[in-house]
């Protein structure tokens, strides 16, 4: 977590924690946080001049043309999804994403600059990794959202936010739970834990992580393969994080917090998306609280390619026999490059 002081000039980028230390500090009392949060989160103002109920001295903390991240490009060419390619302050470029399904939004925010997993199958780990995203960083991209929904006049709440955009959560995973959180405050956006989901390529630290503080927040995890083999050439994850100890801290999961854990595989045609992929996906998750993704692919990398609605309908139908909860995810947008796997940091 930042410290108060760095940030004692622009108190946008406080936490409703520190907001309000910071504001003690300073001989405010402690009912000014819960203004300035309103102004933010509830009416997403960020101009000290708009908002009316602040002494002028607590305004003078407020800049919002310091170090705030912004939107440089949209593209909304997409019924499903809008493509916002982000502006940090130091001048990285991330991308989010903003769907719109079933009545409702859910955003898709990045937590990496980059990402140095690299999945032989995802865009994002063909580009340089700069860095890990702070979780003012996370957060704001929901802030920026909203606005730009706002603009386009539309007033639906973005309703669900995942952590699967770029970057790898759990390669900080404090920072990423620390945004989790600050989303959930009843002080800011008041967003439901079971409505924040975090993805990881499968960083055990990071999963060990979340059973300990035993939180509601949603855990999804990318297997994409049956077998060390295959997952280490197309996860070099796997390396250092088996088959065996990644499932194995699921379990611990699972167990600590009575939550399920969504399983995400991406099907890869001719890779792992045989009969015999699906009877050894059902043993390696056999006993495990959890849902499963299937996910064909969208096209990111020239050499992988979706499979075929057959052998889609034959696996997801092996694994519906086999008492598996399974579902067919189609990613919105990926007519723009705005699908699962498709992020690079530009378009």
């Amino acid at each position: 977590m930042m410290e108060i002081e760095e940030e004692k000039f622009n108190i946008l980028k406080l936490d409703p924690d520190q907001l309000e230390s910071f504001l003690l500090q300073k001989g405010f009392k402690k009912f000014r946080g819960s203004q300035i949060n309103n102004w933010i989160w509830n009416k997403k103002i960020i101009n000290p001049d708009e908002m009316t109920n602040l002494p002028a001295e607590i305004k003078s903390y407020i800049n919002p043309d310091r170090g705030l991240p912004l939107i440089k490009k949209v593209n909304n060419n997409d019924p499903e999804a809008v493509l916002i390619l982000v502006e940090l302050e130091d001048k990285n470029l991330i991308e989010m994403v903003i769907i719109d399904k079933d009545n409702h939004y859910t955003l898709c925010v990045s937590t990496g600059v980059g990402c140095p997993l690299n999945c032989k199958f995802c865009a994002t780990g063909k580009i340089p990794y700069k860095r890990q995203l702070t979780s003012f960083e996370i957060i704001w991209q929901v802030w920026l959202a909203q606005r730009y929904l706002i603009s386009q006049g539309e007033h639906r709440n973005i309703r669900n936010v995942v952590m699967m955009g770029m970057g790898e959560p759990f390669l900080d995973p404090q920072g990423a739970v620390h945004a989790a959180q600050w989303l959930s405050d009843e002080r800011s956006l008041n967003m439901g834990q079971r409505r924040i989901t975090i993805s990881t390529a499968g960083v055990v630290p990071g999963i060990n992580y979340l059973a300990k503080i035993n939180r509601q927040f949603r855990l999804a995890v990318s297997l994409n393969a049956v077998s060390d083999k295959m997952r280490r050439e197309l996860m070099p994850v796997n390396k250092k994080w088996n088959l065996d100890k990644l499932l194995g801290a699921v379990r611990h999961y699972v167990e600590a917090t009575n939550r399920a854990v969504t399983f995400e595989y991406v099907m890869l045609k001719s890779i792992n998306d045989q009969p015999e992929h699906a009877a050894e996906l059902i043993k390696l998750i056999r006993g495990i609280k959890c849902k499963l993704n299937l996910i064909p692919y969208n096209q990111a990398v020239e050499y992988y390619q979706p499979p075929t609605p057959e052998n889609l309908d034959k696996f997801q139908n092996k694994l519906k026999k086999a008492g598996v909860e399974t579902t067919v995810r189609l990613s919105s947008g990926k007519n723009i490059k705005a699908g699962c796997g498709q992020l690079a940091g530009e378009f």
